[in-house]
């Protein structure tokens, strides 16, 4: 939990660290932490109370979901590296990472109502 807080503080301090790579790996810090407060605190208060469901597959699947994007952000600057500069702009980034925590909350929604 410190460390995904510090990578978050290291990123926002540093102007040269805004660059693509570190703007996924702050995402990846934010669903890490998002996993320990929707996660870890719900399951220590399971023992409390048995009837609190907050939705904890939301963060795990925001989790991976970010890795893939990393993934293929990764594979494209490797393979195609005049390319990805023109690809991967913040007018794309942004926008997909916001698609990825809303398509982890719209998939959790429909699993509980599938269920």
């Amino acid at each position: 939990m410190r460390g995904n807080a510090l990578v978050l503080f290291i990123i926002l301090k540093n102007a040269r660290m805004r660059t693509r790579p570190y703007v996924f790996l702050a995402n990846l810090a934010v669903a890490d932490l998002s996993v320990g407060v929707f996660c870890v605190i719900p399951s220590l208060t399971t023992f409390l109370s048995p009837v609190w469901i907050l939705g904890e597959n939301m963060s795990y699947m925001t989790s991976i979901l970010l890795l893939t994007v990393i993934s293929v952000e990764r594979f494209v600057a490797t393979m195609f590296p005049l390319r990805a500069n023109n690809l991967f702009t913040p007018w794309y980034v942004a926008p997909l990472i916001i698609m990825g925590f809303m398509y982890s909350k719209i998939s959790l929604v429909l699993w509980y109502t599938i269920l």
